[in-house]
């Protein structure tokens, strides 16, 4: 089973969704439950799009400010677990959402609400390489019972991110 970085980057970051919120605990609090997701996505060492799907558990507590992921998600790829955490740390959403990279650490993780939508961004060091891979997912509210997450992958020969793939979620309960 290969995994693919990109892979593991978009599994684990569709879990943040409803973004028609006043504050960052209100719009974190919006994404706890359980969802489901389809959509395509352009998977490492491929440059066609392939079909993911996702179950996702995310729990919000509202004590601590934190937003608890877990989940799986699969494509013809395989399958790869999605852990992570975001929290509220002065005023702004932070944390390591999403399962790291094989052999790779996330030096950083930002996330902004701007105009109904949530967009977070990271940044992974590959430990062997030494190569650095940026990553952003803008996600917007498609329905009251799901969303919409849109990923992208920064491309340093055109100094740019790239669409990498989009999904759309519902919630299952």
């Amino acid at each position: 089973m290969r995994k693919a970085r990109l892979f593991l980057c978009i599994l684990a970051t569709m879990t943040l969704s409803p973004a028609y919120a006043d504050s960052p605990a209100k719009f974190l609090a919006g994404l706890d439950g359980e969802f489901k997701g389809r959509g395509m996505a352009i998977l490492e060492f491929s440059d066609k799009e392939q079909r993911i799907t996702c179950k996702l558990k995310n729990n919000f507590d509202e004590t601590q400010e934190e937003l608890h992921i877990s989940g799986e998600c699969a494509s013809t790829q395989g399958k790869a677990s999605v852990n992570g955490k975001l929290q509220i740390v002065d005023g702004q959403i932070t944390g390591s959402f999403f399962s790291p990279f094989p052999n790779s650490e996330m030096t950083t993780s930002q996330g902004t609400i701007s105009n109904g939508s949530l967009v977070v961004s990271a940044a992974f060091v590959n430990n062997e390489t030494g190569n650095l891979q940026k990553v952003r997912q803008i996600v917007s509210r498609a329905t009251n019972s799901g969303f919409d997450s849109k990923f992208q992958s920064f491309d340093n020969a055109s100094d740019s991110y790239q669409d990498a793939g989009s999904m759309k979620f519902k919630r299952t309960q």
